[in-house]
This record gives C-alpha cells, sequence and structure tokens, in this order.
C-alpha cells in the first residue's frame, strides 16, 4: 500500500507477520495505517520494521499502542533514530519490545 506521505508493506511469515513502514506517522495517515495492519492481520504477531520512518507523532504513538493492545507487537528501529528516541520520551519501549535488527532477541 502507497500514499503520498508512507509505503505499508506486510509480509506473512512462519510466525509473525513483518509490517514495514516507510514515510511519516502522523496525525493524517495513523488510523490508514492501522486500519491496514488491521485489516491484514488478524491475530499474528506483528514485527513492526520502522527503520525507514522519519517522522512519528502523538498519533503515531497512539497507534502504536493500540496495535499492542490488539497484537504482540515488536518493533524494529535504528537506536539512534530519532523514531528510538521518541519512543524512549513517551517509555512506549517500556511497554513494547524494541531492537535495531529484524531477528529475534
Amino acid at each position: 500500500m502507497t500514499v503520498e506521505s508512507f509505503r505499508l508493506a506486510i509480509e506473512p511469515r512462519a510466525s509473525e507477520t513483518l509490517v514495514s513502514l516507510e514515510g511519516d506517522v502522523d496525525h493524517a495517515t495513523a488510523q490508514t495505517i492501522l486500519e491496514a495492519i488491521r485489516e491484514r492481520v488478524r491475530t499474528s504477531p506483528v514485527v513492526l520494521d520502522l527503520r525507514a520512518t522519519q517522522y512519528l507523532d502523538s498519533a503515531g504513538i497512539a497507534m502504536l499502542d493500540s496495535l499492542r493492545q490488539t497484537n504482540r507487537l515488536r518493533i524494529v528501529v535504528d537506536a539512534e533514530s530519532i523514531i528510538s528516541r521518541t519512543l524512549a520520551i513517551t517509555a512506549l519501549d517500556r511497554l513494547i519490545p524494541v531492537s535495531d535488527t529484524l531477528e529475534a532477541e
């Protein structure tokens, strides 16, 4: 799925679903992204790859929190990125496992 400010790829795997997100997650896109993920991923654990995500605002944080309440969620993000810092500032990294590689730790 490609929308002007983001690109979403959903890839089912053996025991989880990889969701790769490129672009911005903000008030204009967060609900659309959440609905697209929920439509394609019902109960499978989700690995959300945010390494190509450039921006995450409060609507994006709310989207992540909503997703973690319905699916087992793990986030992949570069440790030095602004997204990683945002997750730490909001303490979401205490509620959702965060790593910098796709391989489970």
